[in-house]
């Protein structure tokens, strides 16, 4: 069940439908709908959801000025993992969150956090934020949905992301590194690199429907 803290934090934020997402990733992260997702996934639902937030209120774009917005990032996720209690009642809601998701399994939620903060202190932020900026046309990402498509044409985000997730999760696929909102992608065989933002797989998805519905 939403946590009245949680609800709290929401509600300081005006309505948008970047708002509607984040209450939803929230949502579905408390009620832990598919019990076979990885628990370092639904973290990230919970994380991502309000660093959106917060970024669009301070009105921080990765594209506009990548250098502040990876400032934020990474103090935004170091106050999360290095929490101390009482310090910040914004990053103690996220917490609460993100414990009442773990169902207060609070090793196991350290270590996700630890790791998390561990990969962003060692991220290249200004290089992944140019590949980012500007993928191939029809990149290797694209390629992946695109074979997605042709078994399930009415593909959701939702589908997509788990089954993104899964891929990564067993191994011998085309995702190097997940983090919490972008989506690395390594192929050796064809010197082929790629970092997706979370942010853009909705449109993404939706332009690669559009285009296969013209084929």
């Amino acid at each position: 069940m939403e946590t009245e803290n949680v609800r709290k934090l929401l509600s300081q934020y005006p309505p948008s439908f970047a708002k509607d997402q984040a209450h939803r990733l929230i949502r579905n992260a408390l009620h832990r709908p598919d019990p076979e997702r990885p628990l370092k996934f639904i973290v990230y639902d919970i994380l991502y959801a309000f660093q959106m937030l917060e970024a669009r209120r301070l009105g921080l774009g990765r594209d506009r000025d990548p250098v502040q917005y990876a400032k934020f990032r990474r103090n935004y996720i170091n106050a999360v993992a290095m929490w101390v209690p009482g310090k910040d009642p914004f990053i103690d809601g996220i917490r609460m969150a993100a414990t009442s998701a773990a169902r207060h399994n609070d090793p196991e939620l350290d270590k996700i956090l630890k790791d998390l903060a561990e990969a962003e202190t060692n991220r290249t932020s200004m290089e992944q934020s140019r590949k980012a900026l500007s993928p191939r046309k029809m990149g290797p990402f694209n390629r992946y949905v695109w074979k997605l498509l042709e078994a399930s044409p009415e593909l959701s985000e939702g589908a997509l992301q788990r089954t993104i997730e899964s891929d990564y999760q067993r191994g011998n696929s085309i995702f190097s590194h997940i983090s919490l909102d972008e989506i690395e992608i390594d192929i050796k065989e064809t010197e082929e690199c790629e970092t997706i933002l979370r942010s853009g797989i909705r449109s993404r998805l939706s332009r690669l429907k559009n285009k296969k519905a013209q084929d």
